[in-house]
């Protein structure tokens, strides 16, 4: 359970005519030219992981239907012009996986696009596999249906020692309490985020 990490990075033409190879990455969380200039962005600002969910909402819906802009309004807050300066968002490596799930090539590569240009998380195997056991402990105890790969991605949360992550998945939610008890991390969703956000801050 959780254990595929490989991330479906980029396409690229294979010798068979009009198929795609997906280029797929181990990140072993070694420190790199990007993660440090990461680390300096944080520095001065709160950081917050989103998950695929909020990343959707806030921006892959500017073209799309009535109803989904509903949807996304409430992550929308997020890109508050008071709010922008104060907050870095972040993101896990599991989003690409979920974007290279998009059967349309060139909205694929888009929104991989869009994914680049935000601060991604970074952690060792050895910090993953250590809050893997206990996530998945937690999960368990609780009796919550988590999907594989939202299970990952909470896991690389929680091994980036990140302490905030914004989620509008009402399952994990129900953990926000045991969350904060055992690992010291807010689990919230963006509207109580920003409800909160002069306490949290």
């Amino acid at each position: 359970m959780a254990q595929t990490r490989f991330c479906a990075v980029y396409d690229k033409k294979a010798k068979t005519k009009g198929k795609l190879l997906t280029y797929r990455w181990l990140d072993y969380g070694y420190p790199n030219l990007l993660s440090l200039i990461n680390d300096q962005k944080s520095e001065s600002k709160l950081s917050i992981i989103i998950d695929y969910s909020i990343f959707q909402e806030i921006y892959l819906y500017n073209h799309s239907s009535k109803p989904q802009e509903e949807k996304s309004k409430d992550s929308k807050v997020l890109l508050a012009d008071w709010l922008e300066p104060n907050i870095e968002m972040w993101v896990s490596k599991e989003i690409l996986n979920k974007i290279n799930q998009i059967n349309d090539y060139q909205k694929r590569q888009s929104i991989r696009n869009i994914f680049s240009q935000l601060s991604c998380i970074n952690y060792t195997d050895q910090q993953y596999q250590r809050f893997l056991i206990s996530i998945k402990s937690l999960i368990q105890e609780n009796n919550l249906l988590i999907d594989e790969s939202y299970l990952r991605h909470i896991v690389q949360s929680l091994a980036s020692g990140i302490n905030i992550i914004l989620t509008n998945n009402v399952d994990i939610l129900k953990l926000s309490d045991q969350f904060y008890e055992e690992f010291k991390v807010i689990l919230i969703s963006p509207n109580d985020f920003i409800k909160r956000f002069d306490d949290i801050e």
